[in-house]
């Protein structure tokens, strides 16, 4: 009868991948938590969930990413649904998120925020809804009264209706998630801070034809065109939607730093900087907007 240790011992899957999807299992048939798995591992497993095994790793063979075959993945302390509509929540994403709650604080600290007139965020193609209900969560953790208001936008209904489940379960009611084509669908907002991880790599890039980006929605990963498109297009729109003194901070290509604070400068913007990402790549670039 085949084990958890059996399985990992026989299969080709790299194993902190096939351990993810055992884990996976176990908890959907058994109600295994990690740490059952570890101690049950020579436990007889059952037909069913054998069979879902098989069926899952040659998924997995195939190339099909690990967060859509558990419909889930873990971003910044919540933990979201996933699945082909929306990208994967990448580690690097994290720098922007950090980088917009410790601006939020800044402006917390330094200005009369209320629910009645909050500090407005905006995350623009809002996908799982990764980055603005992570900072939704940090400060319903650090107890927000309502005085900061949290928007989302995507062009696609069907990523929304995940960001939507994703607020859901998360229990995040009070984000505003709407479908719009960047800003098409608002009228006159003004927003402290404006978020967003666009469709960044370039039509001819050969890595949409490897790994994961395979399988992940098109329209969020590239432009069809050099990959600068949707920078010039916020950059140009946000100043129309911008607080006088607020920010836009956008996730980029490791090669496209130059490039992105090139844009960011045509417009006008200041104090124009880039941060790291966890390989010492630059991935985030942000700039204020003056009067």
């Amino acid at each position: 009868m085949d084990t958890v240790k059996s399985l990992l011992q026989n299969t080709v899957l790299d194993r902190v991948d096939a351990r993810i999807l055992l884990h996976h299992l176990c908890h959907q048939h058994l109600g295994w938590s990690r740490e059952m798995l570890i101690a049950h591992d020579q436990d007889p497993l059952p037909s069913k969930l054998l069979a879902d095994w098989l069926l899952l790793e040659s998924e997995r063979k195939n190339g099909r990413p690990v967060a859509y075959l558990i419909n889930k993945k873990e971003f910044h302390q919540i933990e979201l649904y996933v699945n082909e509509h929306v990208l994967i929540p990448r580690p690097d994403t994290e720098i922007l998120v950090e980088t917009a709650i410790g601006i939020i604080a800044h402006r917390l600290q330094t200005a009369n925020y209320s629910q009645s007139k909050p500090l407005q965020v905006i995350d623009l193609g809002t996908g799982s809804g990764a980055i603005i209900l992570s900072i939704a969560n940090h400060y319903r953790s650090q107890g927000n009264n309502g005085s900061i208001a949290f928007t989302g936008l995507d062009i696609s209904m069907d990523a929304l209706n995940v960001a939507i489940l994703n607020s859901q379960d998360l229990e995040l009611p009070f984000v505003k998630l709407i479908q719009s084509d960047w800003f098409s669908s608002l009228k006159s907002e003004r927003f402290d801070l404006i978020l967003s991880n666009p469709p960044y790599i370039a039509s001819n890039d050969h890595h949409l034809l490897e790994g994961d980006l395979r399988f992940e929605p098109q329209c969020a990963l590239t432009d069809g065109a050099d990959g600068l498109t949707a920078y010039r297009r916020i950059l140009e729109d946000s100043l129309h939607f911008l607080q006088p003194d607020g920010f836009v901070i956008v996730e980029h290509g490791f090669e496209q730093g130059n490039n992105v604070r090139n844009l960011f400068k045509d417009q006008g913007y200041y104090h124009v900087e880039t941060k790291l990402d966890l390989s010492g790549n630059e991935r985030m670039t942000m700039g204020q907007f003056l009067v």
